[in-house]
């Protein structure tokens, strides 16, 4: 039988994180850098869900409050980490591009 969980909310400033084309990660940037530019990546870790290994994710929802009328339609792909307890975000090169990604993906083109 499928379980339903949430809302859950980002806990901690380096539970979300952004990456620019350059590899370079902020934890701190309020808003995270904006979706529409190529090779731009965003991140959030959410804590407090256990998922069982094998498990297969059929639905999930993400909202996100866009901050810019001008770049309010992301064009993006969502992977999952692909580990069972992801540690949190640091400001090093590519610790979010970096990190295993699950072979799953969705595409999300506004």
């Amino acid at each position: 039988m499928p379980t339903t969980i949430g809302p859950i909310a980002v806990a901690a400033s380096a539970d979300d994180a952004s990456e620019l084309a350059s590899t370079v990660v902020s934890i701190t940037a309020n808003p995270l850098a904006n979706c529409d530019t190529t090779g731009v990546w965003n991140a959030w870790r959410f804590t407090g869900i256990t998922i069982p290994a094998g498990a297969t994710i059929v639905s999930a929802v993400l909202t996100v409050n866009m901050t810019s009328t001008t770049l309010d339609e992301p064009d993006v792909t969502i992977f999952g980490l692909d580990v069972a307890s992801p540690a949190q975000f640091v400001a090093t090169n590519a610790n979010i591009s970096g990190r295993a990604r699950t072979t799953a993906s969705v595409d999300w083109s506004n």
